[in-house]
């Protein structure tokens, strides 16, 4: 086991409160634009006093003269909610294999009719029938498939890493009780692999959009089985979504079963809002910032050049929906944030490391200065309290976004590479999604390569990401969940039915 680092005595220092910046362009008088040089107006010489001639008389405007228009000040884009996620995430697998019933394939079907997985970057996804989609999602034939809702919950209870990415056949019978099938994601996929996983419920989302606009120009519904039309598990209204769910699962399998495990709930979100849909279930990971004035904690020579210091420069915290945010200098933040004075903080990655191994109300939000001056990985991380990131979800998510933006304004900087990755992450993007130098320097500093899952939330984090463009580079889980570059390889896969793209 490595050496413990956590500091025997934190303590708090003086504060250094820091403005915020008017956002407004200043309606100051500016200043002329030219040469700079005072050049004198040629004189004119007069003509003689017989040779003047009798002087006209002024002639009248011919048009009423026109008020000089007063400066305007520039817009200002102000989010006046929680930014939407401007495009959907790449897919990492681009064909797939999806299991459907022979006679419930409308809205997959729908999707590959409309190039919906196409458009997603899926080079090909072919539905086949089987007999035992549970077994096939083990063995790898399948990525996805339509699975009903009972027997999907009960295979996820034994293995955990099965998850159910959307609602499928969400209602059944003429008294709409909810019932029928889910989709079902193949073991493992959703850790390592959510980007594909967003993409495909994209598609789907949109495919159900479609069938909604269907039904309202028909006289007689025909899809009505495939609601809710945003791929969610039930309505908002009923428990945030998850209460239809929830007691239909209670009642076949029992009051204590953990609905929200089940639920691949961050890649359905961003599928929804990539296709503008109110988010089902809903999550408080979104919306304006509950808290409109915060505190953020670090020592000031943290702050110097730093993304945080960008941002309150450039106004990003004001337009993410902040009236401020105040920057103090602690020379050991940590404290600050557990006991809530702070309500967030940059923290020395070891330190943050040792102190959630140990058991301590802390989560990394994203990454900071990960690079020291020579190059070796350690560095710095920004942190909040698992409490403050339960209670305030929106806010953080608001405060990365923000945050992230500063990222890629200094990633035109070359001095500023201390604070690379630009997108926040943890470490350098690829097929490990961005957990193999973080947990390597965890093992290296504190003999512990489990407190990087135990220490990092990474859910605010994608969604900032993703609403900037960028690469998410770092998985809903930790490596511990599955191993990272493994990819279910597709054995025989089952023949085709007549829908198969």
């Amino acid at each position: 086991m490595g050496r413990r680092r956590l500091p025997v005595v934190l303590a708090l220092l003086a504060a250094l409160a820091l403005p915020v910046p008017a956002l407004a362009v200043s309606s100051a008088p500016v200043e002329d634009a030219g040469s700079g040089y005072d050049t004198p107006k040629p004189k004119r010489t007069p003509r003689p006093e017989t040779e003047q001639a009798t002087p006209k008389p002024t002639p009248k405007p011919t048009k009423k003269p026109q008020p000089k228009p007063k400066p305007t000040k520039k817009a200002v884009r102000v989010w006046a909610t929680a930014p939407v996620f401007k495009v959907a995430m790449a897919p990492v697998s681009d064909t797939l294999v999806v299991g459907v019933p022979a006679d419930a394939d409308a809205p997959l079907q729908a999707a590959i009719d409309a190039n919906l997985f196409d458009d997603a970057g899926f080079a090909g996804v072919t539905l086949v029938e089987v007999d035992d989609p549970i077994a096939a999602l083990d063995s790898g034939e399948l990525q996805f498939a339509v699975v009903d809702a009972l027997e999907a919950a009960s295979a996820q209870a034994v293995d955990p890493t099965l998850q159910a990415v959307a609602g499928y056949q969400n209602y059944a019978g003429e008294e709409g009780a909810y019932g029928g099938t889910v989709l079902l994601a193949a073991p493992g996929l959703v850790d390592r692999e959510p980007t594909t996983v967003a993409a495909f419920t994209g598609a789907y989302v949109g495919a159900l959009r479609n069938l909604q606009r269907a039904d309202r120009r028909a006289d007689q519904p025909t899809n009505a089985a495939f609601a809710p039309y945003d791929g969610g598990f039930g309505a908002r209204e009923i428990e945030d979504g998850w209460g239809d769910l929830q007691g239909y699962l209670a009642t076949g399998l029992g009051e204590d079963f953990d609905v929200r495990a089940f639920v691949s709930e961050d890649t359905l979100n961003l599928a929804q809002v990539a296709e503008g849909r109110k988010l089902n279930p809903v999550t408080g990971l979104a919306g304006k910032p509950a808290s409109r004035r915060i505190t953020v904690g670090l020592p000031a020579e943290t702050l110097a050049g730093s993304p945080i210091e960008q941002a309150q420069a450039k106004g990003y915290f004001k337009q993410a929906g902040f009236k401020a945010v105040k920057i103090e200098d602690i020379e050991e933040p940590m404290l600050g944030v557990l006991q809530g004075d702070l309500d967030i903080a940059v923290l020395d990655t070891a330190d943050a490391l040792d102190g959630a191994s140990q058991g301590l109300d802390l989560v990394a939000i994203a990454g900071h200065r990960n690079y020291d001056a020579e190059g070796a990985y350690g560095g710095d991380v920004v942190a909040v309290s698992q409490d403050y990131l339960d209670e305030e979800g929106a806010t953080v998510t608001a405060f990365l976004t923000a945050y992230v933006r500063a990222l890629l304004d200094l990633q035109r900087q070359d001095e500023s590479a201390a604070f690379a990755p630009f997108t926040g992450g943890f470490d350098a993007s690829g097929p490990d999604a961005g957990w193999t130098e973080l947990t390597a320097y965890a093992n290296e500093t504190i003999g512990d390569a489990q407190a990087v899952e135990e220490l990092v939330a990474s859910q605010p984090l994608t969604r900032a990401q993703v609403w900037w463009g960028v690469p998410a580079e770092v998985t809903t889980s930790s490596p511990s969940s599955a191993e990272p570059n493994a990819s279910p390889e597709p054995s025989a896969s089952p023949e085709p039915t007549e829908s198969g793209a």
